[in-house]
């Protein structure tokens, strides 16, 4: 649970652990409907510890990246995998009056449906 001022407990679902206490929250609503929570939380400045091995990476189009030691990640095109499902939301917020609370309805559809495509991108990445 979050307990949020004039608001209350909120049930959360935790990406990771805090590694401190917060110092303050920010609530976020995004175009789909959804709420984040952004804590800042004061952590020591600890080096990484070193690699043995380096790589170079290159980010391209037919490859999402090409390693210099000869691997090949490929691209999953995620964008191309749901264009069915946006295009068919893109047309049915077009036949929508504006202003309209169907047309709400419909934007928040949209939405979701790109925010599928854009969290498969950041998880893939």
């Amino acid at each position: 649970k979050l307990r949020l001022p004039k608001i209350g407990d909120v049930s959360v679902r935790w990406s990771r652990d805090l590694p401190a206490e917060p110092t303050s929250v920010t609530v976020i609503k995004d175009a789909a409907g959804r709420y984040f929570a952004s804590f800042v939380v004061e952590t020591s400045n600890q080096p990484l510890p070193e690699s043995a091995a380096e790589v170079g990476i290159d980010l391209g189009l037919t490859h999402y990246a090409v390693l210099s030691d000869g691997r090949k990640i490929d691209n999953r095109r995620f964008l191309r995998r749901a264009e069915r499902r946006l295009k068919k939301a893109q047309q049915a917020l077009s036949r929508k009056a504006k202003g309209s609370a169907n047309r709400k309805k419909a934007v928040a559809r949209l939405a979701r449906a790109h925010a599928r495509v854009t969290d498969a991108r950041r998880d893939f990445a």
